[in-house]
């Protein structure tokens, strides 16, 4: 009876484990998340979409700095979604990122909603006061590619230099509580090789 109960332990912890993807040690500063508003600043409103206007961020000053104080204030985090909550009274003041994966390179896949992006982490040596020969090496993360907006977005994941994407079929004619259809899913394949 014992072993039977061990086993059915065993087996319910193996689950929640299995639901509780974890965001690596390579997305993160020193230990921490990576501040939701040091990725926001990468990414263009929606009516922007299709363009990079800010292509990097320094993550040791970003972190904590007055830039991004609503990230470090109200900072929540859920299996592998990152986010703040701005002003509650306003929906829409708010960012989160969902890690996706890690691929070679110290390359990223994150989620925002429905738009993937791939992001790079590189560490730099940066002179941050020449006058003082004050130089740092740092981590900056980069946003590298767009990959696209995905209506009804389920999971990715990468085959070779292969992204593969899962998403539900999309009626935009449908109200937005069943635009997507849960019945119906289709595969879209995108070449990464080209990325560097």
């Amino acid at each position: 009876m014992n072993f039977l109960i061990l086993i059915v332990f065993l087996f319910f912890t193996k689950l929640a484990h299995a639901e509780e993807p974890k965001i690596p040690e390579s997305f993160r500063v020193n230990g921490e998340y990576i501040n939701p508003q040091c990725v926001e600043q990468l990414n263009p409103w929606i009516s922007e979409s299709n363009s990079i206007i800010v292509q990097s961020v320094v993550l040791e000053t970003c972190q904590n700095s007055n830039l991004a104080f609503k990230g470090k204030e109200t900072l929540y985090q859920k299996k592998n979604t990152v986010g703040y909550h701005g002003d509650i009274d306003d929906p829409h003041d708010g960012f989160s990122y969902t890690y996706q994966m890690a691929l070679q390179d110290n390359k990223h896949i994150l989620s925002h909603g429905s738009t993937l992006s791939l992001y790079v982490i590189n560490n730099k040596r940066l002179a941050f006061d020449v006058s003082k020969n004050d130089f740092k090496n740092v981590n900056i993360l980069s946003k590298i590619a767009e990959i696209g907006f995905f209506h009804c977005f389920e999971n990715a994941r990468v085959i070779e230099n292969e992204l593969i994407i899962n998403k539900r079929i999309y009626y935009p004619e449908n109200s937005r509580a069943t635009a997507c259809d849960d019945s119906k899913t289709e595969q879209i394949k995108i070449d990464l090789s080209g990325i560097d």
